[in-house]
């Protein structure tokens, strides 16, 4: 298998700094101006957060929505970096361009691990650190930087377990994955499928439940000390309450839109005002059984329409897969347009020539040249990951499938309707390695065949 020479190591991880650091220097995001650059959406909770934890002031103590939304991972990544340098996001972001431009060196050592090709390891972190996606989240006061650092580095573990058979390997994965899930929730179930595979992956049964008894305990342990501080805060056994609310916000809402023509934002708006309205006063005598009643109403809005709500589970799917990072694109280069379609409404509802008459009215030449550059590469990337699958099918490589195939299945059917762009990131990495394989397994077929079998 050999080892990466120091040189690629050295270009991957240069190339990824140098895009990510230009960006960083176009956005300029430090200063009074800056600060504000950085306050959008999510970002402002897990600020609120990091502060309230450097000040000695708790977690979100006058914040029921914060104290049981949001779980502790990215805001004590913020608050370490707080509490070194002083209260600066731009140094954060900084951090998280130096971690994403070593996370593409990890996904070339993974590629090697995986395929046992210097090649196609070389073409897997050159994809990372040339990703888009990943180039403009890192420049992002956001979780998902941190979130698939961790679950790229749990998965990796995993495999030099299935590889080495070291204890050591199997225990780290276990407590990476628990890290991760603690940064972002949406990844607690993902033990489940990697647990089913570690344990059919050996020929002995005793064998395959000892490795599953030890992930499995060792992620509960990562993440059961935040379960036991939200039983003493909160009075409730539970890990997060994004699921109730994301269920109704990032679920239903999406259905309602779908079904009633409606804007997404508009009926996100009359939703939580109703429930709201409704039960002020649960919601702050006990938020975890307030945000149930978010979970209750999208269950109700889901069941009443199952034929809508299969429609939009899939074409969520498509608009997260075909997520161009549009508003990202002009936010950070400060380009101002109009709202524009949709281009998987668009295809779906009104056709092509729509969806490019709309781009032509409606967006700045700039931001029209992105999306048709953008949309290329996805094609693109997307033809080379499926001829990357087929390719290891062909070789009866049905490890590397899984290990690539579980974290990507996972993330599309949980994102399912929420269709959010930002969502596909944990899903890239393990697609760029299908691509890298594509792109490189016939300049040495035979080797690398060899290995992967």
């Amino acid at each position: 298998m050999g080892k990466i020479p120091g040189k690629r190591i050295i270009i991957v991880f240069m190339l990824a700094l140098f895009f990510r650091l230009t960006l960083f220097v176009i956005y300029h995001p430090w200063g009074e101006s800056g600060f504000e650059k950085l306050m959008v959406g999510d970002a402002y909770g897990y600020q609120t957060i990091a502060e309230n934890l450097v000040k000695g002031n708790g977690y979100a103590p006058d914040n029921p929505f914060l104290s049981t939304l949001r779980t502790p991972g990215y805001p004590v990544f913020i608050a370490a970096v707080y509490f070194i340098f002083g209260i600066k996001p731009w140094l954060v972001i900084l951090a998280q361009i130096v971690m994403d431009s070593a996370l593409a060196v990890l996904i070339a050592k993974f590629a090697l691990l995986l395929f046992g090709n210097l090649r196609t390891s070389f073409i897997a972190g050159l994809l990372w650190a040339l990703e888009p996606f990943a180039i403009f989240y890192s420049n992002k006061l956001l979780s998902d930087g941190l979130f698939v650092f961790l679950v790229v580095l749990s998965f990796f573990f995993f495999l030099r377990f299935l590889k080495i058979t070291h204890k050591r390997n199997l225990f780290a994965s276990g407590i990476l994955l628990g890290m991760a899930t603690l940064t972002r929730p949406i990844s607690i179930y993902l033990f489940i499928p990697v647990s089913i595979f570690a344990f059919f992956r050996f020929k002995s049964k005793v064998k395959g439940f000892q490795n599953v008894f030890i992930f499995v305990v060792i992620f509960l342990l990562t993440i059961a000390p935040w379960v036991i501080r939200n039983k003493l805060v909160h009075n409730h056994y539970f890990f997060s309450t994004s699921f109730a609310y994301n269920a109704l916000i990032l679920y239903a809402i999406p259905l309602l839109s779908f079904q009633q023509n409606t804007p997404e934002k508009e009926l996100k708006k009359i939703e939580s005002k109703n429930l709201y309205d409704k039960y002020a006063e649960l919601s702050k005598s006990d938020p975890v059984i307030f945000y149930q009643k978010f979970k209750d109403r999208a269950v109700r809005i889901m069941k009443n329409n199952p034929l809508t709500f299969l429609k939009s589970f899939f074409l969520g799917i498509a608009d997260m897969y075909f997520s161009t990072e549009r508003k990202s694109f002009e936010h950070f280069f400060h380009i101002h347009s109009e709202d524009s379609p949709d281009f998987i409404d668009s295809l779906f509802k009104d056709g092509v020539l729509y969806f490019i008459k709309q781009l032509v009215t409606n967006l700045n030449p700039f931001t029209v040249l992105y999306i048709f550059i953008m949309l290329s590469v996805l094609f693109i990337q997307y033809f080379f990951a499926a001829f990357g699958t087929v390719s290891l099918v062909k070789m009866n490589a049905w490890q590397a499938i899984f290990i690539l195939f579980i974290p990507i299945l996972y993330f599309t059917f949980i994102t399912g309707i929420a269709g959010i762009g930002r969502f596909k990131l944990p899903v890239i990495p393990f697609y760029l390695l299908l691509v890298s394989w594509a792109l490189s397994h016939k300049h040495n077929k035979y080797s690398t065949r060899k290995y992967v079998e």
